[in-house]
Protein backbone atom coordinates (compact mmCIF):
# COMPACT_ATOMS: atom_id res chain seq x y z
CA UNK A 1 0.00 0.00 0.00
CA UNK A 2 2.80 2.37 0.92
CA UNK A 3 4.59 1.62 -2.37
CA UNK A 4 1.41 2.38 -4.32
CA UNK A 5 1.02 5.76 -2.60
CA UNK A 6 4.65 6.63 -3.27
CA UNK A 7 4.26 5.66 -6.93
CA UNK A 8 1.12 7.81 -7.30
CA UNK A 9 2.77 10.79 -5.65
CA UNK A 10 5.80 10.41 -7.89
CA UNK A 11 3.59 10.22 -11.00
CA UNK A 12 1.69 13.33 -9.94
CA UNK A 13 4.97 15.15 -9.30
CA UNK A 14 6.35 14.28 -12.74
CA UNK A 15 3.06 15.29 -14.41
CA UNK A 16 3.07 18.62 -12.53
CA UNK A 17 6.62 19.31 -13.72
CA UNK A 18 5.53 18.69 -17.32
CA UNK A 19 2.68 21.16 -16.93
CA UNK A 20 5.00 23.78 -15.47
CA UNK A 21 7.44 23.31 -18.34
CA UNK A 22 4.78 24.28 -20.90
CA UNK A 23 5.55 27.94 -21.64
CA UNK A 24 3.17 30.62 -22.90
CA UNK A 25 4.44 33.17 -25.43
CA UNK A 26 2.77 36.28 -26.85
CA UNK A 27 2.50 36.90 -30.58
CA UNK A 28 1.81 40.43 -31.78
CA UNK A 29 0.16 40.59 -35.19
CA UNK A 30 -0.65 43.48 -37.49
CA UNK A 31 -4.21 43.57 -38.85
CA UNK A 32 -3.65 42.02 -42.27
CA UNK A 33 -6.81 40.23 -43.44
CA UNK A 34 -7.40 37.46 -44.12
CA UNK A 35 -4.16 36.40 -42.42
CA UNK A 36 -5.01 38.39 -39.31
CA UNK A 37 -8.31 40.05 -38.48
CA UNK A 38 -10.58 40.83 -35.53
CA UNK A 39 -13.85 38.93 -35.27
CA UNK A 40 -16.65 41.47 -34.82
CA UNK A 41 -18.85 39.30 -32.61
CA UNK A 42 -16.20 38.25 -30.08
CA UNK A 43 -13.37 40.76 -30.55
CA UNK A 44 -10.97 37.81 -30.91
CA UNK A 45 -7.94 37.82 -33.20
CA UNK A 46 -8.58 35.35 -36.01
CA UNK A 47 -7.08 34.41 -39.38
CA UNK A 48 -4.92 31.80 -41.06
CA UNK A 49 -1.65 33.36 -39.86
CA UNK A 50 -2.84 32.91 -36.28
CA UNK A 51 -4.26 29.43 -36.88
CA UNK A 52 -1.04 28.24 -38.51
CA UNK A 53 1.16 29.67 -35.75
CA UNK A 54 -1.03 28.14 -33.05
CA UNK A 55 -0.88 24.77 -34.88
CA UNK A 56 2.93 24.90 -35.09
CA UNK A 57 3.40 25.89 -31.44
CA UNK A 58 1.01 23.15 -30.34
CA UNK A 59 3.43 20.65 -31.89
CA UNK A 60 6.22 22.35 -29.95
CA UNK A 61 4.26 22.10 -26.68
CA UNK A 62 4.04 25.90 -26.38
CA UNK A 63 0.90 27.90 -25.55
CA UNK A 64 0.21 31.24 -27.20
CA UNK A 65 -1.49 34.56 -26.46
CA UNK A 66 -2.40 36.83 -29.38
CA UNK A 67 -2.39 40.63 -29.63
CA UNK A 68 -3.86 42.20 -32.81
CA UNK A 69 -3.14 45.89 -33.24
CA UNK A 70 -1.64 48.57 -35.50
CA UNK A 71 1.94 48.38 -36.84
CA UNK A 72 3.07 51.36 -34.73
CA UNK A 73 1.83 49.72 -31.53
CA UNK A 74 3.41 46.38 -32.47
CA UNK A 75 6.78 48.06 -32.93
CA UNK A 76 6.41 49.90 -29.61
CA UNK A 77 5.40 46.74 -27.76
CA UNK A 78 8.38 44.83 -29.17
CA UNK A 79 10.70 47.64 -28.09
CA UNK A 80 9.13 47.64 -24.60
CA UNK A 81 9.42 43.83 -24.36
CA UNK A 82 5.64 43.34 -24.17
CA UNK A 83 5.67 40.86 -27.07
CA UNK A 84 7.79 37.79 -27.66
CA UNK A 85 7.51 37.71 -31.45
CA UNK A 86 5.67 38.98 -34.48
CA UNK A 87 5.47 38.37 -38.25
CA UNK A 88 7.01 40.90 -40.61
CA UNK A 89 9.38 41.56 -43.49
CA UNK A 90 13.09 41.96 -42.79
CA UNK A 91 13.34 45.54 -44.06
CA UNK A 92 11.03 47.12 -41.43
CA UNK A 93 13.37 49.69 -39.88
CA UNK A 94 11.42 50.05 -36.61
CA UNK A 95 11.80 46.32 -35.90
CA UNK A 96 15.27 45.50 -37.19
CA UNK A 97 17.30 46.51 -34.07
CA UNK A 98 15.05 44.55 -31.70
CA UNK A 99 14.40 41.21 -33.39
CA UNK A 100 16.06 38.23 -35.00
CA UNK A 101 14.32 36.44 -37.85
CA UNK A 102 13.78 32.73 -38.30
CA UNK A 103 15.88 31.00 -40.93
CA UNK A 104 12.84 30.03 -42.98
CA UNK A 105 10.17 32.55 -44.03
CA UNK A 106 6.58 32.40 -42.86
CA UNK A 107 4.86 33.20 -46.16
CA UNK A 108 5.23 35.17 -49.38
CA UNK A 109 3.40 38.47 -49.97
CA UNK A 110 2.98 40.73 -53.02
CA UNK A 111 3.17 44.52 -52.89
CA UNK A 112 1.11 46.45 -55.44
CA UNK A 113 0.40 50.07 -56.19
CA UNK A 114 -3.16 50.82 -57.29
CA UNK A 115 -3.95 54.09 -59.08
CA UNK A 116 -6.82 55.66 -60.94
CA UNK A 117 -6.21 55.66 -64.69
CA UNK A 118 -7.79 59.11 -65.05
CA UNK A 119 -5.07 60.69 -62.89
CA UNK A 120 -1.84 60.95 -64.94
CA UNK A 121 0.45 62.03 -62.10
CA UNK A 122 0.13 60.60 -58.58
CA UNK A 123 -0.18 63.35 -56.00
CA UNK A 124 -1.30 61.33 -52.97
CA UNK A 125 -1.06 57.73 -51.78
CA UNK A 126 -3.18 56.02 -49.13
CA UNK A 127 -0.98 53.82 -46.96
CA UNK A 128 -0.60 52.25 -43.52
CA UNK A 129 1.13 54.31 -40.86
CA UNK A 130 4.39 52.62 -39.90
CA UNK A 131 4.77 50.56 -43.10
CA UNK A 132 8.02 51.21 -44.99
CA UNK A 133 6.85 49.01 -47.88
CA UNK A 134 10.37 47.68 -48.34
CA UNK A 135 11.65 51.14 -49.25
CA UNK A 136 8.87 52.18 -51.61
CA UNK A 137 7.52 54.75 -49.17
CA UNK A 138 10.80 56.64 -49.49
CA UNK A 139 10.81 56.20 -53.28
CA UNK A 140 7.49 58.05 -53.55
CA UNK A 141 8.40 60.61 -50.89
CA UNK A 142 11.42 61.48 -53.03
CA UNK A 143 8.95 62.23 -55.84
CA UNK A 144 7.10 64.69 -53.52
CA UNK A 145 4.05 62.43 -53.29
CA UNK A 146 1.88 63.05 -50.21
CA UNK A 147 1.19 60.05 -47.98
CA UNK A 148 -2.23 59.80 -46.36
CA UNK A 149 -1.46 57.41 -43.51
CA UNK A 150 -4.17 55.28 -41.92
CA UNK A 151 -3.96 52.90 -38.94
CA UNK A 152 -4.49 49.63 -40.87
CA UNK A 153 -4.78 48.06 -44.31
CA UNK A 154 -8.57 48.15 -44.61
CA UNK A 155 -8.87 51.83 -43.68
CA UNK A 156 -6.20 52.67 -46.29
CA UNK A 157 -8.05 50.63 -48.93
CA UNK A 158 -11.32 52.36 -48.02
CA UNK A 159 -9.76 55.80 -48.46
CA UNK A 160 -8.63 54.85 -51.96
CA UNK A 161 -11.98 53.22 -52.79
CA UNK A 162 -13.75 56.48 -51.87
CA UNK A 163 -11.40 58.36 -54.23
CA UNK A 164 -9.86 60.38 -51.44
CA UNK A 165 -6.38 59.49 -52.69
CA UNK A 166 -4.87 59.19 -56.16
CA UNK A 167 -3.25 55.85 -55.39
CA UNK A 168 -2.90 53.10 -52.83
CA UNK A 169 0.11 51.13 -51.64
CA UNK A 170 -1.17 47.76 -50.48
CA UNK A 171 -0.22 44.14 -50.22
CA UNK A 172 -2.32 42.04 -52.52
CA UNK A 173 -4.13 39.70 -50.11
CA UNK A 174 -5.82 42.42 -47.99
CA UNK A 175 -7.02 44.08 -51.20
CA UNK A 176 -8.41 40.79 -52.51
CA UNK A 177 -10.10 40.22 -49.14
CA UNK A 178 -11.74 43.67 -49.24
CA UNK A 179 -12.99 43.25 -52.83
CA UNK A 180 -14.48 39.83 -52.02
CA UNK A 181 -16.05 41.15 -48.81
CA UNK A 182 -17.74 44.01 -50.65
CA UNK A 183 -18.46 41.91 -53.75
CA UNK A 184 -16.91 44.50 -56.06
CA UNK A 185 -14.37 44.52 -58.88
CA UNK A 186 -11.69 47.09 -59.57
CA UNK A 187 -12.72 47.54 -63.19
CA UNK A 188 -10.81 49.30 -65.96
CA UNK A 189 -10.59 52.59 -64.07
CA UNK A 190 -7.89 51.26 -61.74
CA UNK A 191 -4.37 50.37 -62.87
CA UNK A 192 -2.53 47.76 -60.79
CA UNK A 193 1.25 47.55 -60.84
CA UNK A 194 3.12 44.86 -58.92
CA UNK A 195 6.17 46.40 -57.28
CA UNK A 196 7.71 43.29 -55.74
CA UNK A 197 7.18 39.92 -54.13
CA UNK A 198 8.85 39.37 -50.77
CA UNK A 199 8.95 37.04 -47.79
CA UNK A 200 7.64 37.55 -44.28
CA UNK A 201 9.32 35.88 -41.30
CA UNK A 202 8.76 35.19 -37.64
CA UNK A 203 10.58 38.08 -35.95
CA UNK A 204 11.61 37.10 -32.42
CA UNK A 205 12.22 39.74 -29.77
CA UNK A 206 15.90 39.57 -28.76
CA UNK A 207 15.02 40.62 -25.21
CA UNK A 208 12.24 38.08 -24.75
CA UNK A 209 12.91 35.53 -22.00
CA UNK A 210 11.80 32.96 -24.59
CA UNK A 211 14.10 34.17 -27.36
CA UNK A 212 16.43 31.15 -27.42
CA UNK A 213 13.55 28.69 -27.05
CA UNK A 214 11.49 30.23 -29.85
CA UNK A 215 14.38 30.72 -32.26
CA UNK A 216 15.81 27.23 -31.93
CA UNK A 217 12.41 25.50 -31.72
CA UNK A 218 11.03 27.19 -34.84
CA UNK A 219 14.22 26.76 -36.86
CA UNK A 220 14.51 23.10 -35.89
CA UNK A 221 10.82 22.53 -36.62
CA UNK A 222 11.10 23.99 -40.14
CA UNK A 223 14.14 21.84 -40.84
CA UNK A 224 12.56 18.68 -39.44
CA UNK A 225 9.34 19.18 -41.42
CA UNK A 226 11.28 20.18 -44.56
CA UNK A 227 9.33 23.44 -44.88
CA UNK A 228 10.19 26.13 -47.40
CA UNK A 229 7.60 28.34 -45.68
CA UNK A 230 5.99 27.85 -42.28
CA UNK A 231 2.56 28.39 -43.85
CA UNK A 232 3.03 25.06 -45.69
CA UNK A 233 2.85 23.02 -42.49
CA UNK A 234 -0.06 20.59 -42.49
CA UNK A 235 -0.62 20.92 -46.25
CA UNK A 236 -0.22 17.68 -48.17
CA UNK A 237 2.34 18.01 -50.93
Amino acid sequence: MMLYVIFCLTSISVYSDEIQERETVTLGTILFPPGTNIEKESGRCIGNNIDKTRQILLHLNIDINIVCTSPIRIYRMIENNELDFTINIKSTSALAPHVEFTNKPFRKIILNIYRYKEIPVIGSIAAVRGFDYNGFRQVYLNKDVEFLDLPNTISAIQMFARKRSDALLSYQTPMEYYLALKNIELGDSVVVETLLTLDTFYAINKNSPYFEMLKSSLDDFAQKEKLNYFIEFGIEK
